[in-house]
């Protein structure tokens, strides 16, 4: 029979060669650890695609673009354009506000600038995309869908006397040219009264099955609301 006192040494040993194993082992993990190189931080690079410079350019983008399936982006200014809505608070611009096309380049070169229509600030709508919030739409045929938070020639609507463009602002759409090449059509889906159906229509559009969701912000005028949701309803 063994000695416990061999048999106790014999497992102290056992343990102290497990120990030394795991500490080696740690500190080969710990010097693989520092040596292992770091991926490279990936860094970006930034160009741009378009300077406005105001009428008859546009002027002031203060919404992101949308883009098709042929990456072509759309927009709108708040101010910039052919249409004279006088000016409005900071925009010094005598102008309505556009939409835009940014096309990309075939090969090398440079995105190419359209400008696919300028609101005339009557019933059409005028400031497109004011405070940075009215996102356009876009469904599978191409059509553009958005608001514009003034004119639409329903005089309800004051903004404070803010504006100088009577109405209460539009839900309108664009229809591409069925040639590919030629004029956008410009529709007025709905013009707000200032009533029932809101004013000022700050929010983007929301397109789902051939219907358009919206909220407006209310109005100033003798039919104050505090705002609405509405839907365009084809």
């Amino acid at each position: 029979m063994n000695n416990p006192m061999q048999n106790g040494n014999w497992i102290f040993g056992v343990y102290r060669r497990v120990a030394r194993a795991a500490l080696a082992l740690a500190i080969l993990l710990g010097l693989a650890a520092v040596a292992a190189p770091t991926a490279p931080s990936q860094t970006y690079s930034e160009s741009v695609l378009h300077a406005f410079t105001g009428p008859p350019d546009g002027a002031n983008p203060q919404e992101g673009p949308v883009a098709d399936a042929e990456g072509n982006l759309y927009g709108t200014t708040v101010a910039g354009g052919n249409g004279n809505c006088g000016e409005y608070e900071e925009f010094t611009f005598p102008s309505c506000g556009v939409v835009f096309q940014l096309s990309p380049p075939k090969g090398q070169g440079s995105w190419t600038y359209s400008e696919i229509y300028s609101f005339s600030g009557t019933t059409d709508g005028a400031y497109p995309a004011n405070y940075g919030t009215a996102s356009l739409a876009l469904d599978e045929k191409g059509n553009l869908y958005g608001t514009a938070p003034n004119a639409g020639n329903q005089p309800n609507c004051s903004n404070g006397g803010k504006v100088p463009e009577s109405g209460c602002g539009t839900v309108w759409e664009l229809t591409p040219p069925s040639t590919g090449e030629g004029a956008w059509t410009e529709t007025t889906l709905h013009a707000f009264t200032g009533g029932t159906d809101g004013g000022t229509p700050y929010g983007g559009i929301y397109f789902k099955d051939g219907v358009l969701f919206g909220t407006t912000s209310g109005v100033f005028g003798p039919t104050a609301t505090s705002g609405t949701v509405f839907a365009v309803v084809p």
